[in-house]
């Protein structure tokens, strides 16, 4: 009567390393320090992320003795040094 479909929706492929981390802690150690594992292992990776953002940097040569260097961040975190710089471009 009802058809049940499975289906996970995964961005990339890093996801499934917390996922596996917390199914397995789940199985071996009981539900209870199974979610709480996973929810650390979840927090690494964001705080991973957040210290190491992605930069673009592009250069622009006006003479031989002058070069200028523009960095953008190019990842979804908002920076405080990145809202000075965008007020400082304007």
């Amino acid at each position: 009567m009802y058809k049940h479909n499975l289906t996970v929706n995964i961005i990339s492929e890093v996801d499934l390393i917390p996922m596996a981390v917390t199914f397995v802690a789940g199985l071996a150690l009981g539900l209870d320090y199974g979610m709480l594992i996973g929810i650390g292992v979840n927090l690494m990776f964001i705080l991973y992320n957040a210290a190491r953002p992605k930069v673009r940097v592009c250069s622009l040569t006006v003479s031989k003795l002058l070069v200028c260097y523009k960095i953008q961040n190019v990842s979804k975190i908002n920076y405080l040094i990145n809202n000075h710089v965008n007020r400082w471009e304007r």
